[in-house]
């Protein structure tokens, strides 16, 4: 039996439309859907008002990845119960022990264990559940289909097939120097090579901070993976203002897509399509696909679109953005 009409034109709330586009990632991981499919659906679920405008966006999925956003759900209600049960436990406790012993009269002391159980209360509502805490979310099944890119260190656990043959949905970032020729000759070997020094450890370190890692660096150029597009083009947006610092003009590309990790070595059409995109790009520009719009669609980031373009070696045409400031 479906649902009633009037549930389906219930307004959904923010973290729903995240469930959904997590649901969305699962199929694009497994190959239901391609990446043009993705980015429109995705951008769909972010634009969603209602539950009838959500179930939309899953049109011809098979249910399973469905029933897990629900049973997150769920599961978040169920350790919201926990926790006002923990709390109401003691407190009634120590109000029974207060009755019992004074009659009902005088200090009423069990009002400090109130105090300080329902500020623990309130930081804990207020923050959610803790991954590994002790009053973390009951987990759900491991599923391995939606692998994300991490820390190199890291990231072979995320893959039930380890780091020697993984693919990753990644968003690549290609960020180098306008003009390095130019400068390099005009500082001299020493100066050049200090400067570059200098930009590069300061874009690694903002790759680090926004969650990304560093797949290579070849001379002027450096070239990131992060698992959030959004999360990227804000670092592309450090790199740039921190270079600015240091008197350089840098340019940025991003594209998301899969990318095949083996060994170690990162490779995939994907990289081959950021780096086309960053070539398009103007001093101090950060360049995006479409991909990386829809996918950071709600994210407060602006984009303004630069027409469609033909990337050398890439088939068809693609419609290109700049990140607006």
């Amino acid at each position: 039996m479906g649902r009633r009409d009037d549930a389906l034109d219930v307004r959904v709330s923010d973290q729903e439309r995240e469930q959904i586009v997590a649901v969305l990632k699962g199929h694009l991981a497994d190959g239901r859907l391609s990446i043009e499919e993705f980015s429109e659906r995705a951008g769909e679920a972010y634009a969603s008002k209602t539950v009838r405008d959500l179930e939309s966006c899953l049109r011809e999925l098979p249910l399973e990845r469905r029933g897990r956003a629900d049973e997150d759900g769920r599961g978040r209600r169920r350790w919201r119960r926990d926790v006002v049960a923990r709390f109401a436990f003691p407190n009634l406790t120590c109000i029974g022990v207060w009755a019992l012993t004074t009659g009902g009269h005088g200090y009423f002391w069990p009002s400090w264990v109130l105090l300080v159980t329902g500020l623990r209360l309130t930081r804990k509502l207020l923050h959610g559940p803790r991954r590994g805490g002790p009053d973390q979310l009951t987990p759900a099944p491991p599923d391995r289909s939606v692998p994300t890119v991490d820390h190199p260190a890291t990231a072979a656990s995320t893959d039930s097939r380890g780091d020697h043959d993984a693919r990753v949905l990644t968003t690549c970032l290609f960020v180098d120097i306008v003009g390095s020729t130019e400068l390099a000759a005009s500082l001299g070997d020493g100066r050049w090579s200090d400067l570059l020094h200098r930009h590069h450890h300061q874009a690694q370190e903002r790759v680090a901070q926004w969650g990304g890692h560093e797949i290579f660096t070849r001379g002027d150029e450096l070239v990131a993976g992060f698992d959030s597009a959004t999360r990227a083009v804000l670092c592309a947006r450090d790199i740039r203002d921190a270079a600015h610092l240091l008197e350089l003009e840098v340019r940025s590309g991003l594209h998301a897509g899969e990318v095949q990790r083996r060994d170690g070595d990162v490779s995939g059409i994907a990289l081959h399509i950021g780096q086309r995109v960053s070539a398009h790009a103007s001093a101090g520009e950060i360049l995006v696909s479409s991909t990386v719009k829809d996918m950071a669609t709600g994210s407060g980031i602006e984009f303004e679109a630069r027409g469609e373009s033909q990337l050398k070696g890439v088939p068809g045409t693609w419609r290109l953005f700049a990140v607006t400031d």
